[in-house]
């Protein structure tokens, strides 16, 4: 049975100009290595539920079903890029 897995990786560079000034370079990553996080077929609900266990009910049609995996930001890798300026 496939796991989770979500690994996030961060860097950040400030730089300082005057006493009171400072500006920073920022990079974020998650899901670095870009992992496949599946759902499971719920029995009940026959619908894809994050963290549910997979349909062990020998018989029904959802059997040992897996689903699309998890929607939204942390299905792919994701990079972001931030930069400030503090004064």
């Amino acid at each position: 049975m496939p796991g989770s897995e979500n690994v996030d990786f961060s860097v950040n560079k400030q730089f300082r100009f005057q006493e009171s000034r400072r500006f920073e370079v920022r990079g974020d990553i998650f899901n670095l290595f870009n992992h496949f996080n599946p759902t499971f077929i719920s029995a009940s609900a026959n619908q894809s539920v994050v963290g549910a266990s997979p349909n062990l009910k020998v018989g029904t049609p959802n059997f040992g079903k897996i689903g699309n995996g998890v929607n939204g930001i942390f299905q792919t890798r994701v990079i972001q890029v931030g930069a400030k300026l503090y004064f």
